[in-house]
């Protein structure tokens, strides 16, 4: 049996007792397993589910993704908010902007200000 068999809730909860043979393979980067989530999410029609059935979905998401149970939250947070879930990258820059352009003008205009004099 595979992953994409799994269509009930009972069938959710024996893969997570261990009583029921399965094989999956965790995804390889991050956007498939992002695209799984929101599948699974789709697939039992997560919003509309009763709080234990919730759990068992969470449950189920964070084996077979590697997810923690918070990512998991907030990754359903998101898809409830969305109607989709979307990985962000979040790319900082490492050089912070120290002086504006109007300081460098002002250093420029001064330059013992660089020798750690001070003007008199």
């Amino acid at each position: 049996m595979k992953l994409d068999s799994l269509v009930s809730l009972g069938e959710l909860k024996a893969f997570l007792d261990g009583s029921q043979a399965i094989a999956f393979a965790v995804a390889s980067n991050k956007d498939e397993r992002y695209q799984f989530v929101e599948k699974i999410l789709k697939r039992f029609n997560y919003h509309q589910l009763k709080r234990q059935d919730k759990g068992i979905v969470i449950l189920f998401l964070q084996k077979v993704s590697g997810y923690s149970r918070q990512q998991i939250t907030r990754m359903i947070r998101r898809y409830a908010e969305q109607g989709k879930l979307k990985r962000y990258h979040k790319t900082t820059n490492g050089f912070e902007v120290v002086y504006t352009k109007k300081d460098i003008k002002l250093l420029a205009r001064y330059p013992q200000w660089f020798n750690g004099q001070e003007i008199v």
